[in-house]
């Protein structure tokens, strides 16, 4: 279950895709890759700018480590705010990964959010 929003109300899209398991990249490596290519339903915005990657993804106990590119900060059109995007992927990963209570996040190694 992919959950996306929508351009038009500020409300969200759910998109069910079918992924392949025991990827190259892992469960859930392959599925942030997806979501990050953005949704196949029109009218729905991307959670980050078009071309953001994944540099590392590992999970350690209960935690998730998420590494990203930093063209993720060039805002554009059809994007929604970064602090959104990041709450709404964390909220993906958590919906589809219950194992997974917590998502750290980084930008080119450097932490997003200081505690």
């Amino acid at each position: 279950m992919f959950i996306f929003p929508s351009a038009d109300n500020g409300k969200y899209i759910v998109e069910y895709r079918n992924l392949a398991k025991n990827s190259v990249q892992g469960d859930v490596g392959l599925y942030i890759d997806e979501i990050l290519l953005g949704s196949s339903i029109e009218r729905t915005k991307l959670l980050f700018t078009q071309g953001t990657e994944v540099l590392s993804c590992f999970q350690r106990d209960s935690v998730l480590y998420l590494n990203l590119t930093s063209n993720l900060l060039d805002m554009g059109d059809g994007v929604i705010e970064i602090k959104e995007g990041f709450a709404l992927l964390e909220k993906n990963i958590k919906k589809n990964f219950p194992d997974i209570k917590k998502v750290e996040f980084f930008i080119e190694g450097k932490s997003v959010f200081e505690n």
